[in-house]
């Protein structure tokens, strides 16, 4: 007979080969990505860019057979540019990734004005304006050196999947 204990254990069994996974996932493509940051990074936007192609034709296949045509439009203009966006980042990885991040470098930017803005408004205006500045200067500095800002934003991601890494591998040898 199945017990509650037996189904929890069961659960358990397959979270921990789950986190044991994820942990080696993270590890490896951290340290791929810390000593060879844009080969890794070119692979990735491949790997995303055909499950996002993928996921488009099938959008676009579940739109053009949908009954009803306001849900269908949507879905159709959707599945359009998820295959565009997919194309893209098969056919050119590079630029795709420059795009990332110019756009990573005006989100900062904004951001780091809407900070400079709420100071006013805010009880903490030096941490506010601290943010304000550090946002703004990452943002001009992705948008003039979108290279360098790709580089130092794969090699941030890098540690921040390695750091992960650790914590889902030593959570997985816990349970």
């Amino acid at each position: 007979m199945n017990t509650i204990q037996d189904q929890i254990n069961s659960i358990l069994k397959m979270s921990k080969s789950m986190l044991f996974f994820r942990a080696a996932v993270m590890l490896i493509t951290g340290i791929c990505m810390l000593f060879a940051p844009l080969p890794t990074l070119w692979w990735m936007t491949i790997i995303i860019g055909a499950i996002i192609l993928v996921d488009g034709g099938m959008m676009l296949a579940a739109a053009i057979s949908a009954p009803g045509d306001d849900d269908r439009s949507v879905m159709i203009i959707n599945s359009v540019l998820m295959l565009m966006l997919g194309i893209f980042s098969l056919v050119s990885p590079v630029l795709m990734d420059m795009v990332w991040v110019l756009l990573l470098g005006i989100w900062q930017l904004l951001a780091g004005m809407q900070y400079l803005f709420l100071r006013k408004k805010s009880r903490h205006t030096f941490f506010t304006l601290l943010n304000g500045i550090l946002s703004v200067l990452c943002g001009i500095f992705f948008i003039l050196m979108p290279f360098a800002g790709l580089l130092a934003a794969t090699w941030l991601l890098a540690i921040l999947l390695l750091v992960s890494g650790v914590l889902a591998l030593m959570t997985a040898i816990k349970l």
